[in-house]
């Protein structure tokens, strides 16, 4: 959290417990009888969905609807708080190591939903294999 990137945004769990792959929608996606969708429907587990958020905000950044700068660190001590992640707002004095980091706090859920299904579901490219 303290390199120097040109930017950095975090996904945090607040805003993961927004979205679930629930049996449905896998269900929904097994539909399709894709590559993508048969190896999702055979591995993938319910839960959060995180990662798949960091990644849909990559290509369609309007669906992360509320998000704030803040500086960020994570705690290395070796004691309870152990791997926590630190959150100051961006008009506190902090440290001068800290680092600013865009922070999501709230998407559109029903356009994340689609478009994550349109990705799933797609035929493979012509060619690939």
């Amino acid at each position: 959290m303290r390199a120097p990137w040109r930017k950095i945004t975090i996904t945090p769990i607040d805003i993961s417990v927004k979205t679930r792959l629930s049996s449905s929608l896998r269900n929904q996606i097994a539909q399709a009888r894709t590559p993508v969708a048969d190896y999702l429907t055979q591995y993938s587990l319910e839960g959060y969905m995180w990662d798949e958020i960091a990644g849909i905000a990559l290509i369609e950044p309007s669906m992360i609807t509320a998000h704030r700068q803040m500086y960020v660190d994570v705690d290395i001590d070796h004691g309870p708080s152990y791997g926590m992640t630190l959150f100051w707002e961006a008009t506190n004095i902090v440290a001068p190591y800290l680092r600013p980091a865009t922070v999501q706090f709230d998407l559109d859920t029903e356009q994340f939903y689609r478009i994550y299904v349109d990705l799933m579901t797609r035929p493979p490219v012509s060619g690939s294999r």
